[in-house]
């Protein structure tokens, strides 16, 4: 008689045709039990989940896809890349060979997509609605990206040698840099649009950017100059300033939703601490603590109760 806290693991045979990525996966599906599955892009991002949901942990299990831990320690040969087309190519398969099964989910980041998009595809069939595409923000790490949460992680922050960071006792400065980070933020948004719209196999602006317009208008026409097919200058102005009144309409919603806190929030923002404070602090290195931070300061970004219903978890 199986346990009930276990499932025999006939059903993931598909799962045997590859070693290494395919039998580690199928090594950490075995251990969710009967929890529900969440595939997740990363280990930021399970690690992230497992903070915010902590009180929903015996019903679900969030499953790196990139496998950081077993590359690390049982399956040191694995080699898995994550991201959301793996997060989408593994829900495709468990709906294929597992179709009567629907404890298995993925959870994506929206990234560059416009609403249209992300409508379109969460209701492809291939994922048998059960694909999670978060509205609200670019990336996980843009629900850090909020004043009360940067002032409680700043506030008694220690650095290199316990030496305090010196906007621990002023708000009004740290609100002064995130509303300079912001406009930036916007800028880049709407140039990442702009090469988007002409060529999404260009690369986008990098974060360590310089803020002025001239340097990002420049940057966006280096890219689709060298790659873009058919580059035309007037027509990227005038997309560019489309696109920079379209994030405008919804200011700074809008930036969330289309500027990656992680590349370009969190480079600014150590930027700007250099620059002014002569300190580095690495927002990147801190995601655990920046989510328990945001647990601790309800209410939640409606995404997170938004995926909770998608879950089944509330109704």
């Amino acid at each position: 008689m199986t346990p009930s806290n276990s499932i025999s693991d006939a059903k993931y045979n598909f799962l045997l045709e590859e070693n290494g990525f395919r039998a580690a996966l199928r090594s950490a599906i075995l251990k969710a039990g009967r929890k529900e599955v969440i595939f997740v892009e990363g280990y930021d991002d399970k690690a992230i989940f497992e903070i915010i949901f902590r009180e929903h942990s015996e019903r679900l299990f969030f499953l790196d896809v990139s496998l950081e831990q077993p590359k690390r320690t049982s399956h040191p040969n694995v080699v898995a890349i994550g991201g959301c087309e793996q997060v989408k190519s593994l829900l495709i398969d468990f709906v294929r060979f597992l179709p009567q099964d629907k404890r298995f989910y993925g959870v994506i980041d929206r990234d560059l997509k416009t609403d249209q998009e992300i409508e379109a595809e969460r209701n492809k069939a291939c994922y048998d609605r059960r694909l999670f595409i978060c509205f609200e923000r670019y990336t996980l790490e843009n629900y850090f990206f909020h004043i009360d949460i940067l002032k409680t992680f700043i506030h008694g922050k220690t650095i290199v040698h316990k030496e305090l960071i010196p906007l621990a006792n002023d708000d009004a400065k740290l609100e002064e840099i995130m509303a300079d980070i912001i406009s930036c933020s916007a800028k880049i948004a709407a140039a990442n649009l702009t090469i988007r719209f002409f060529d999404n196999t260009v690369e986008f602006v990098e974060g360590a950017i310089d803020c002025g317009d001239d340097e990002i208008e420049k940057r966006v026409h280096h890219r689709l100059r060298a790659k873009c097919e058919g580059y035309v200058e007037a027509l990227v102005n005038a997309k560019f300033q489309l696109m920079k009144d379209f994030i405008m309409q919804s200011y700074p919603e809008n930036v969330q939703k289309f500027a990656s806190a992680k590349t370009y929030f969190a480079s600014q923002f150590n930027r700007r601490l250099k620059a002014d404070y002569e300190v580095s602090l690495q927002l990147n290195n801190h995601k655990s603590e920046l989510a328990m931070i945001l647990k601790d300061h309800p209410p939640l970004p409606n995404d997170f109760n938004e995926l909770l219903r998608f879950l089944g978890v509330i109704s």
